[in-house]
């Protein structure tokens, strides 16, 4: 039953990573231009070099904050990743020994008394 649950919400999750594809391509590229330009901000010497590299980094940085579809699709990310993580621990749990062997043990203790 928890694997139909499971199944349904890894479901629902590949859904909502679907609809947000292209926000999501928005925010890796958004995201690697900040980064860029911040890589580029430090190795620049002159004073409106470094004010050029700051504006678009923070411009790219304030796009990539504000797409709230893409943050709707990294949850759906985390979603699909904590699924695949319960799923894998429900296939590698085992019963160890025999579950009966206590009963059975104080029960031919209770009969020799």
């Amino acid at each position: 039953m928890k694997k139909l649950g499971l199944g349904i919400i890894a479901v629902i999750a590949a859904g909502i990573i679907f609809i947000n594809i292209p926000s999501l391509l928005f925010l890796i590229v958004t995201v690697g231009v900040a980064y860029w330009s911040f890589k580029k901000y430090m190795e620049s010497t002159g004073g409106f070099s470094k004010v050029a590299w700051f504006a678009i980094g923070l411009g790219f940085a304030f796009l990539a904050i504000t797409n709230v579809p893409a943050l709707i699709g990294l949850v759906g990310v985390w979603m699909i990743w904590l699924v695949v993580k319960k799923w894998n621990k429900q296939e590698n749990a085992t019963i160890e020994g025999d579950p009966f062997k206590h009963f059975e043990d104080e029960w031919s203790k209770l009969q020799t008394k």
